[in-house]
């Protein structure tokens, strides 16, 4: 009998939310149809000639895949089992790289750090001041206010984001800066 592998995208860590898309190959011509297995449970239905499920996990813990082709009545072994670990919508820590108030005309770095550290994210910074409130994008996970000044005092927060449709974090706790 043919077996199919079964892939899985993203193969980052995955957090309550995300989406992932399982695919079950089969190099074995055409016309196949598929089930899929959760957690040794029975097929979750069958997806007539998809060879992809698209999932989006909605709770905390480990979660096992599997998947067999079948056509008229000739059936695939299955597939090797995959196992997702999903973890819950993580918070990030923001840090500054000064304590106390900044003095005007010196610069200072804000920190977002998710734990446990994973790929792929966009951080998002927050920023509430007298003057406005803004929301900036990065791809790192640092935030430089090159040259302090009066109107760099306030409130500011992060999150991070991926995928397509983005999938936000939590936002991290408030950090205030304050200008002398």
């Amino acid at each position: 009998k043919p077996k199919p592998t079964l892939t899985v995208n993203p193969q980052h860590s995955l957090y309550t939310g995300d989406t992932v898309t399982l695919t079950c190959d089969l190099q074995e011509g055409t016309g196949w149809k598929f089930h899929w297995y959760t957690n040794n449970q029975s097929p979750s239905g069958e997806l007539e000639s998809t060879n992809t499920l698209t999932v989006t996990v909605d709770r905390a813990g480990e979660i096992e895949y599997c998947c067999e082709a079948y056509r008229g009545d000739d059936y695939t072994e299955l597939s090797d089992v995959v196992q997702i670990i999903v973890k819950e919508k993580p918070k990030p820590e923001l840090t500054s790289s000064r304590t106390g108030a900044v003095l005007s005309g010196t610069s200072v770095t804000l920190t977002c750090t998710l734990e446990p550290q994973s790929t792929g994210w966009t951080f998002y910074w927050n920023t509430s001041t007298q003057s406005n409130e803004t929301e900036t994008e990065s791809e790192t996970n640092s935030y430089t206010i090159r040259l302090v000044d009066e109107s760099s005092r306030g409130r500011y927060q992060c999150r991070a984001g991926r995928g397509d449709p983005v999938y936000y974090t939590h936002y991290s706790n408030e950090l205030q800066l304050e200008v002398t």
